[in-house]
């Protein structure tokens, strides 16, 4: 990996990478089918569907309502090669998480289910539109309710001692139900936060899913929680003055699930975190995606 001594993010909220940060570099560098890196970018981000303009001086904002009721919107990044089953599907990326004020109250009516936790973002393979219409005498509505297929997420759980991430691998069905498959809790954490995410995620074969995820907390942030009056309890300070505390995990996981799709997608949903602080922001910095057909595979 590269390193970087030049400040992060200046104009987007003050944060500044200590020296010896490192820059992104993705590990899959053959077959790339799709990149983006939102400072080599000009001040857009190139999606198939559901384009929202340009891009923050942080990268791409992930559009979060601060009420979970909204129907869920999904930006369409690429259609992939061949269904899942013929193809080894890589993806790599680095989103970051602006976490700057304590969260609201834990019974609020906005905010989603503590068993459920919060999503911080999502990133779908296999992924399959379903459409419901509604039919009137003299017009037919149709509109994309849900995208079904397999999810490699973040979720953030507010328990009483902070806050705990917890990447999750699972399912969204055609309903819009969500099937857990496996998931990981790392913690405790307090706000003010803010944080890098690096991910790789592998869909092999349409049968072997796996996810490799790391954090790194930014040093001013910790600082700032260490000073924090508002905080939450948990340790007095994250990592030491000018150090990055790194966190860590893999999720693997076995499913067949939409393989026979004959065009998946690779799609990112909304994120939800302004249902825990209304100021929270995710933006994505850095997004590869590489695609081998197996040696037998025909393309649709």
């Amino acid at each position: 990996m590269g390193t970087s001594s030049s400040c992060v993010g200046k104009q987007g909220g003050g944060f500044c990478a200590s020296r010896g940060f490192p820059q992104f570099v993705a590990p899959n560098t053959d077959h790339v089918t799709y990149e983006f890196d939102f400072s080599a970018s000009q001040g857009e981000i190139q999606l198939q569907q559901g384009n929202e303009g340009l891009l923050s001086p942080m990268g791409f904002v992930l559009r979060s309502s601060e009420s979970v009721r909204g129907a869920p919107r999904w930006k369409m990044v690429k259609e992939c090669r061949s269904r899942a089953a013929d193809l080894r599907l890589n993806l790599s990326g680095r989103f970051f998480v602006n976490l700057p004020e304590a969260p609201r109250d834990p019974s609020a009516e906005l905010m989603t289910s503590p068993r459920r936790g919060t999503c911080i973002f999502k990133v779908c393979t296999r992924g399959r539109p379903i459409y419901e219409s509604v039919r009137t005498k003299t017009f037919t509505h149709t509109a994309h309710t849900v995208t079904s297929g397999v999810f490699y997420s973040l979720f953030v759980e507010q328990l009483p001692d902070g806050l705990y991430l917890s990447p999750r691998l699972l399912l969204v069905l055609k309903s819009g139900d969500e099937v857990p498959l496996v998931e990981d809790k790392l913690g405790p954490l307090r706000a003010p936060l803010a944080f890098y995410v690096d991910f790789s995620i592998l869909d092999d074969g349409g049968r072997n899913t796996q996810m490799d995820i790391i954090f790194r907390v930014l040093p001013d942030a910790s600082a700032t929680q260490s000073s924090s009056s508002g905080s939450i309890g948990g340790p007095p300070a994250l990592s030491p003055p000018g150090g990055l505390r790194t966190l860590r995990t893999c999720l693997q996981e076995y499913t067949t699930y939409n393989s026979q799709v004959t065009v998946p997608h690779i799609a990112m949903g909304d994120s939800e975190l302004r249902t825990l602080m209304a100021s929270g922001a995710v933006y994505l910095q850095n997004l590869v995606v590489s695609e081998v057909l197996a040696p037998d595979a025909t393309p649709p």
